[in-house]
């Protein structure tokens, strides 16, 4: 199963209520907004399932948000890295951000004053959010 499968099935499997599928100018929209292309990971994300729904936490206490709370979030026209999930009610994000080598996603879970730091890409991203929540800065899930 791949991870984006992976991760959704996790969803499912601890109850977390997600929104419908997105819809193709839903994603266009996302698109615009990250300045690039998806990605695969990104893209199937968000067609089978557009983040969970508003307030809702994960085991991990995680939230991913829909495409229209991360455009209703995101600054206009701003050149920053664009937040897709949050972790216990806004304390920090996962943010994506363009790069020389594409999309990836970064954490501002960093000692004080310390700049974001690089996860790699969303692939990477889901396999630490799956394996080993607790480098991310998540909770682990109870089993």
């Amino acid at each position: 199963m791949d991870v984006v499968n992976e991760v959704i099935g996790i969803w499912r499997a601890e109850g977390i209520e997600l929104n419908g599928g997105a819809e193709p100018d839903e994603l266009d929209a996302l698109r615009g907004l990250l300045g690039g292309n998806l990605g695969e990971e990104v893209s199937t994300l968000y067609r089978l399932a557009n983040g969970m729904v508003d307030l809702t936490y994960d085991d991990r206490q995680a939230s991913f948000w829909s495409i229209d709370k991360i455009r209703s979030r995101a600054g206009e026209g701003s050149a920053e890295p664009v937040a897709f999930a949050d972790f216990m009610l806004d304390s920090w994000y996962f943010r994506f951000a363009q790069t020389d080598a594409g999309l990836v996603v970064i954490t501002e879970n960093v000692r004080p004053g310390a700049q974001p730091k690089e996860i790699g890409s969303f692939a990477d991203f889901l396999r630490a959010y799956i394996d080993r929540p607790t480098s991310l800065g998540l909770l682990s899930p109870s089993k």
